[in-house]
C-alpha cells in the first residue's frame, strides 16, 4: 500500500473513532446514525450542484448501477451493525464485522474486479486478521454465552456488506468514465436515506419520531457528527481510486487499534493483554502493507 494511500486511510480511521466515539452517547443509535445522513446528505447538496454547474464529471450506466448499490449495501451495514449491537457489546460487533470485511473483499475483489494479492501482502493481511480475531476474543468473555452466536452471524453479515460497497466503489473509481468523487458521494448518502428508512419500517418501529427525537436532544452533535462522516468516506473513496480494495479494507482495521488506544488513554477502559496483542498484530500488518507498497 503506498504511503499516500495509506495516509488517506489513517485519518479516514481517525475520524470513523471519533465520530463513533460521540455517536456512542447518543440514546438512539440507529435515529442517531440516520439523523446524521440526512444532515450529510444535507451539506453535500449545494457541493453536488455547483459542481454538476461548474465541472460536471462524467457519468455512465454503470456508475449510477454502482453508486445505487453502494447506498444500498451502506444501508444494509447500517441496519445489520445495530441488529448486532442488541445481542453483542460494540466491542465485539465493531472489530468482528470490520475484521472480516477484507476476507470478503478480497474473494469479491479478486473475482470481479482481478484485484489479487501477492503473497507478501496476504501475509500481511493475514496478520491484521489474526489481530482482529484476538480483539474481539478478547471482548467475548463479557458476553453472556447464549447471546453471543446470533450478534455473530449479524457482526459477521456487516462485514460482508462493508466489502460490498468497498468493492462497488473501486469498481466506480476504475470506470474509464470515473464518477466525480464529490458526486458519487452525495449521490451515495442520496440512496442510503432512501434504502435505510425502508429498511427500519419494515420492523414498524415509528423511525421519523426517533429521528427527530435525537435531532432534538443534540442538533451540534447531529451536525458534527453529519459532517465527519462525508468527509471520512470521501478520504476512502480516494484511497480506492489509488489501491487494491482488500488492502484499503484491511488498512481501515488501524481503526480498531486506535478506538484501543483511545478507550485506554483517554476513557480509562480496561484493556486485556490479549486486545493489546491483538492491536500489535493489526498495527504490525498494517506497517508491512505499508512497506511493501513502497518497494
Amino acid at each position: 500500500m503506498p504511503l499516500f494511500v495509506f495516509g488517506l486511510v489513517f485519518a479516514s480511521a481517525a475520524i470513523h473513532v471519533a465520530w463513533n466515539a460521540i455517536g456512542k452517547r447518543s440514546e438512539d443509535k440507529v435515529a442517531f446514525a440516520l439523523a446524521t445522513l440526512l444532515v450529510s446528505t444535507t451539506l453535500l447538496l449545494p457541493v453536488f450542484a455547483a459542481r454538476r454547474l461548474m465541472m460536471p464529471g462524467p457519468w455512465c450506466g454503470e456508475g449510477l448501477v454502482c453508486v445505487a448499490f453502494s447506498g444500498l449495501f451502506e444501508a444494509l451495514y447500517f441496519a445489520l451493525l445495530f441488529s448486532a449491537y442488541h445481542h453483542v457489546d460494540l466491542s465485539v460487533a465493531y472489530p468482528l464485522s470490520r475484521g472480516v470485511a477484507p476476507v470478503f473483499a478480497l474473494v469479491a475483489g479478486g473475482l470481479l474486479l482481478n484485484d489479487w494479492l501477492t503473497v507478501p501482502e496476504g501475509l500481511a493481511v493475514g496478520t491484521v486478521l489474526a489481530g482482529v480475531g484476538l480483539v474481539s476474543l478478547s471482548a467475548w468473555h463479557r458476553e453472556a454465552t447464549g447471546r453471543i452466536g446470533l450478534g455473530v452471524l449479524f457482526a459477521v453479515a456487516t462485514g460482508a456488506m462493508i466489502a460490498g460497497y468497498h468493492v462497488v466503489d473501486r469498481r466506480a473509481m476504475t470506470l474509464a468514465a470515473k464518477p466525480d468523487l464529490y458526486e458519487f458521494l452525495f449521490l451515495k448518502h442520496v440512496f442510503i436515506v432512501i434504502f435505510l428508512p425502508l429498511l427500519l419500517l419494515l420492523r414498524g418501529n415509528g423511525v421519523w419520531k426517533r429521528v427527530a427525537g435525537e435531532w432534538r436532544r443534540s442538533p451540534a452533535t447531529v451536525v458534527a457528527v453529519g459532517v465527519m462522516t462525508p468527509l471520512a468516506y470521501f478520504l476512502i473513496l480516494s484511497a480506492l481510486t489509488q489501491g487494491n480494495v482488500t488492502l484499503v479494507s484491511a488498512g481501515r482495521n488501524v481503526g480498531i487499534a486506535l478506538s484501543t488506544v483511545v478507550g485506554k488513554l483517554a476513557l480509562d477502559e480496561q484493556v486485556r493483554p490479549s486486545r493489546w496483542l491483538g492491536t500489535a498484530l493489526i498495527l504490525g500488518g498494517i506497517l508491512a502493507l505499508v512497506l511493501l507498497g513502497t518497494h
